[in-house]
Protein backbone atom coordinates (compact mmCIF):
# COMPACT_ATOMS: atom_id res chain seq x y z
CA UNK A 1 0.00 0.00 0.00
CA UNK A 2 1.31 3.50 -0.91
CA UNK A 3 1.05 6.42 1.70
CA UNK A 4 0.45 9.95 0.36
CA UNK A 5 1.65 12.33 2.13
CA UNK A 6 -0.95 15.82 3.39
CA UNK A 7 0.63 18.41 1.22
CA UNK A 8 -2.02 21.34 2.22
CA UNK A 9 0.63 23.47 3.68
CA UNK A 10 3.08 23.08 1.13
CA UNK A 11 0.28 23.58 -1.43
CA UNK A 12 -0.34 26.90 0.06
CA UNK A 13 2.70 27.81 0.24
CA UNK A 14 3.81 27.42 -3.77
CA UNK A 15 -0.14 29.09 -4.16
CA UNK A 16 1.35 32.30 -2.32
CA UNK A 17 4.68 32.26 -3.67
CA UNK A 18 3.26 31.86 -7.39
CA UNK A 19 0.71 34.49 -7.21
CA UNK A 20 3.46 36.62 -5.53
CA UNK A 21 6.40 36.23 -8.36
CA UNK A 22 5.57 38.94 -10.87
CA UNK A 23 6.58 36.61 -13.72
CA UNK A 24 5.19 33.72 -12.45
CA UNK A 25 1.64 35.57 -11.94
CA UNK A 26 2.06 37.37 -15.72
CA UNK A 27 2.92 33.82 -17.09
CA UNK A 28 -0.41 32.48 -15.53
CA UNK A 29 -2.69 35.57 -17.18
CA UNK A 30 -1.16 34.82 -20.03
CA UNK A 31 -1.89 31.37 -20.03
CA UNK A 32 -5.67 32.20 -18.82
CA UNK A 33 -6.44 34.33 -21.64
CA UNK A 34 -4.96 31.71 -24.21
CA UNK A 35 -7.04 29.51 -22.60
CA UNK A 36 -10.49 30.83 -22.99
CA UNK A 37 -9.58 31.90 -26.54
CA UNK A 38 -9.03 27.89 -27.22
CA UNK A 39 -12.33 26.82 -24.94
CA UNK A 40 -13.96 29.64 -27.39
CA UNK A 41 -12.97 27.85 -30.22
CA UNK A 42 -13.95 24.25 -29.17
CA UNK A 43 -10.45 23.35 -28.80
CA UNK A 44 -9.41 23.30 -25.00
CA UNK A 45 -8.77 20.19 -23.56
CA UNK A 46 -8.08 19.51 -19.78
CA UNK A 47 -5.08 17.39 -19.86
CA UNK A 48 -3.13 20.22 -21.83
CA UNK A 49 -4.33 22.55 -19.58
CA UNK A 50 -2.44 20.70 -17.10
CA UNK A 51 0.55 20.30 -18.94
CA UNK A 52 0.94 23.93 -18.87
CA UNK A 53 0.09 25.03 -15.63
CA UNK A 54 2.59 22.37 -14.79
CA UNK A 55 5.17 24.19 -16.72
CA UNK A 56 4.70 26.93 -14.45
CA UNK A 57 4.16 25.46 -11.54
CA UNK A 58 7.71 23.41 -11.99
CA UNK A 59 8.88 27.13 -13.01
CA UNK A 60 7.72 28.09 -9.40
CA UNK A 61 9.43 25.78 -7.37
CA UNK A 62 12.66 26.23 -9.65
CA UNK A 63 12.70 30.02 -8.50
CA UNK A 64 11.96 29.00 -5.26
CA UNK A 65 14.77 27.13 -4.64
CA UNK A 66 17.27 28.56 -6.57
CA UNK A 67 16.44 32.16 -4.00
CA UNK A 68 17.19 30.05 -1.17
CA UNK A 69 13.54 28.51 -0.41
CA UNK A 70 12.55 24.83 -0.04
CA UNK A 71 12.28 22.46 -2.76
CA UNK A 72 9.12 21.12 -3.69
CA UNK A 73 8.28 17.15 -4.89
CA UNK A 74 7.27 16.11 -7.93
CA UNK A 75 3.86 14.55 -6.88
CA UNK A 76 3.36 18.12 -5.19
CA UNK A 77 4.22 20.31 -8.25
CA UNK A 78 1.53 18.15 -10.29
CA UNK A 79 -1.10 18.16 -7.67
CA UNK A 80 -0.72 21.83 -7.82
CA UNK A 81 -1.19 22.11 -10.98
CA UNK A 82 -4.58 19.92 -11.29
CA UNK A 83 -5.36 22.31 -8.75
CA UNK A 84 -4.64 25.35 -10.33
CA UNK A 85 -6.52 24.05 -13.62
CA UNK A 86 -9.91 23.15 -11.43
CA UNK A 87 -9.69 26.46 -9.85
CA UNK A 88 -9.37 28.11 -13.51
CA UNK A 89 -12.68 26.18 -14.76
CA UNK A 90 -14.60 26.85 -11.95
CA UNK A 91 -14.17 30.48 -12.55
CA UNK A 92 -16.91 32.22 -14.45
CA UNK A 93 -15.41 33.47 -17.72
CA UNK A 94 -15.08 30.14 -18.32
CA UNK A 95 -17.68 28.19 -17.31
CA UNK A 96 -19.78 30.63 -19.46
CA UNK A 97 -18.42 29.50 -22.45
CA UNK A 98 -19.90 26.96 -24.49
CA UNK A 99 -18.70 26.42 -28.19
CA UNK A 100 -21.09 27.18 -30.56
CA UNK A 101 -22.16 25.17 -33.47
CA UNK A 102 -23.84 26.66 -36.51
CA UNK A 103 -26.63 24.97 -37.92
Amino acid sequence: MTKTKNYSAEKTEMHIWISNTENLYAHIIRMEEESLKKAAAGKYTRAAAIRLWRRVVNDGATYCAKSGGRTFPKLLCEEIATEMVEEFEETGEFRNLRPTRSI
